[in-house]
């Protein structure tokens, strides 16, 4: 297995502020769940905090209060 680490990144208050990357992932305070930034279809995490629409090119947070961006390390993108 590979090592993981999560590095946190500064809070966001608007979409256009949430850095985007191969690295990056968004985690939903919420639920836990963790989303990439970048992904290859829509994504949400399972209580629908954070969703992203590839289709519109946006990314939809209903609290960033409960929304953190985060870089892991060493992680294979097909793990989720």
């Amino acid at each position: 297995m590979t090592d993981q680490r999560e590095v946190l990144l500064g809070k966001v208050s608007n979409a256009s502020e949430a850095p985007k990357g191969r690295d990056i992932y968004y985690k939903c305070l919420r639920c836990g769940e963790v989303i990439p930034s970048q992904p290859d279809d829509n994504v949400g995490c399972k209580c629908g905090n954070v969703f992203i629409d590839i289709d519109y090119f946006r990314l939809v947070v209903e609290d960033y209060n409960q929304f953190q961006p985060v870089r892991i390390l060493g992680r294979d993108r097909k793990q989720r």
